[in-house]
């Protein structure tokens, strides 16, 4: 019995948890980072910023946990886009057009990701390609490459590294509108240099 009242309670605390974090996502959204605050989040969820303070010890955890959900919208985002097996240029680059077409259409979950400063103690920091999971994602272009002997691993790792930074560097210029890049400027460069780097 206290087994059960136990993990009833466990699941009642993730699903407040979650339903912070979900009102969290939807003002980065549509406002951005800038936007939240301990008070604000709680009077859209309809909590007493306390109840929120009972499930994460303060503000940036609540964020952290947050930008978690947020990759796996940006996954699944990808997934839905992608159904075909990544294996080839062109796959490649609708895998990164893809990845690229989130973050244009949310710019304020790039700012937060990007830019918005959060407390990294005790928060294990990774690359955002391992945080999407992209060298699952494109296990099978691997293989094919490296079966075929036109690229060996280290190389192929190399390549999405360069693809991925360029992404970002292409986005932040993009989304910060400080430079006359059209959106089928930004494809048509994010194609070359893809092309380049698996010529």
């Amino acid at each position: 019995m206290v087994k059960i009242n136990g993990n009833k309670r466990k699941l009642k605390t993730e699903r407040v948890k979650r339903f912070f974090a979900e009102t969290v996502k939807e003002m980065i959204i549509k406002e951005g980072v800038g936007s939240i605050s301990v008070r604000k989040v709680a009077d859209l969820a309809a909590y007493s910023y306390a109840t929120m303070y009972n499930h994460f010890k303060n503000l940036d955890e609540l964020l952290w946990y947050t930008r978690n959900i947020m990759i796996g919208d940006i996954v699944e985002h990808i997934k839905e886009n992608n159904r075909t097996e990544i294996r080839d240029v062109e796959s490649i680059k609708k895998l990164f057009k893809t990845y690229v077409d989130y973050f244009i259409e949310y710019p304020n979950v790039f700012e937060f990701f990007f830019f918005h400063h959060l407390d990294k103690s005790g928060k294990k920091v990774t690359h955002i390609a391992k945080e999407m999971n992209f060298d699952e994602t494109l296990k099978a272009t691997f293989e094919y490459f490296a079966l075929s002997g036109k690229l060996n691993i280290k190389e192929l790792e190399i390549v999405i590294k360069t693809i991925v930074f360029s992404v970002h560097g292409m986005l932040l210029i993009y989304i910060s509108d400080k430079d006359d890049m059209a959106k089928d400027d930004f494809y048509q460069s994010l194609d070359d240099i893809i092309s380049y780097l698996f010529r």
